[in-house]
């Protein structure tokens, strides 16, 4: 099956399911281990908005990738990654996630050949006013032909 522009078109403004994600201070230990942040504190490193984002999507990376007519091994690279954090994420509290597709784009390189660039939004919410951080993402579907 191909994946026509039309149905590129069409796939603007789905919504992800969602889901919640705890910021759990193990999670928060080792997280801190890893990027060499100190240890204990309230606030969550800003890496816990990508990480909540896209682990509470709602969906996995494979199930994304069939939302647009692809799968890993046709090669999807991730694109970019704009976060904003309205309020710092708090070890031990736990976040609502909900997004959406906001474009997708056919795109035709020289080199790169024809390619797909989707962008999608994750919304992080503690049930204050407006989402606590936000996440903006973008993946590039190769689209190859055969």
């Amino acid at each position: 099956m191909t994946f026509s522009e039309q149905d590129l078109a069409s796939m603007v403004g789905r919504r992800f399911p969602g889901g919640t994600y705890a910021i759990t201070p193990w999670r928060a230990w080792l997280t801190n281990d890893v990027v060499l942040a100190p240890q204990g504190g309230e606030h969550a490193h800003p890496v816990f908005v990508f990480i909540a984002a896209t682990s509470a999507m709602g969906i996995s990376w494979d199930e994304l990738f069939t939302w647009f007519g692809a799968t890993a091994a046709d090669g999807p690279l991730f694109g970019d990654c704009d976060i904003e954090i309205a309020r710092p994420l708090l070890v031990g509290a736990e976040y609502r996630v909900d997004g959406f597709v906001y474009a997708a784009e056919r795109k035709r390189g020289r080199r790169a050949g024809v390619f797909d660039l989707v962008r999608y939004q994750l919304e992080l919410h503690d049930g204050a006013d407006g989402p606590a951080a936000v996440c903006r993402n973008s993946i590039v579907f190769p689209r190859r032909t055969r």
